[in-house]
């Protein structure tokens, strides 16, 4: 899935960089930069995003969790572009995200204070979210933004990519 998303991520990004543990991904091609825990605790979602932040060079930064499949390039252009033209530290979808690099401390400060959530990490940040009926637009099935957390969540995947590829949708 992480193959499959880079190659999403590719034509609207500078880059694709993993962040995760090199041991388990450097067989991939792509650049790792490992995650480390914060304030002592375990390494989680938001400690990827200070990896990341602390690793870029750009102001701009597409940031997404590997268990979305049905991510299309499409969005992610439109959630980049949308920051791009907003002043936001954040502009969100669910777990979709594009933050700003001036950000980082912040995120931090927020990691260190015990946040333990993206969704209680947010209100350290000014941020936006992208309204549900521009979600809509790129999602007519209501699964753009679906991750897969268990193994029952997987068999529904396969299921409606079985549905969408005998439905001759494009893509798929």
């Amino acid at each position: 899935m992480l193959v499959h998303l880079a190659r999403l991520m590719d034509p609207v990004v500078t880059s694709v960089t993993v962040i995760g543990h090199a041991e388990l991904h450097s067989h991939l091609g792509l650049p790792v930069i490992p995650t480390v825990a914060i304030a002592d605790r375990q390494i989680d979602f938001m400690n990827g995003v200070v990896a990341a932040l602390r690793h870029t060079g750009v102001e701009l930064n597409l940031i997404i969790p590997c268990d979305m499949p049905f991510l299309t390039t499409e969005w992610l252009g439109y959630l980049v572009a949308s920051a791009a033209a907003s002043r936001a530290d954040l502009v969100t979808k669910g777990f979709c995200s594009v933050y700003r690099k001036r950000s980082l401390s912040k995120v931090v400060r927020s990691i260190e204070a015990g946040i333990r959530s993206f969704g209680e990490s947010m209100s350290w940040l000014e941020y936006e979210t992208i309204k549900k009926a521009d979600v809509l637009r790129f999602d007519p099935d209501g699964y753009l933004l679906w991750d897969i957390d268990t193994p029952q969540e997987r068999s529904l995947v396969e299921d409606v990519l079985e549905k969408r590829r005998s439905r001759n949708i494009p893509g798929w």
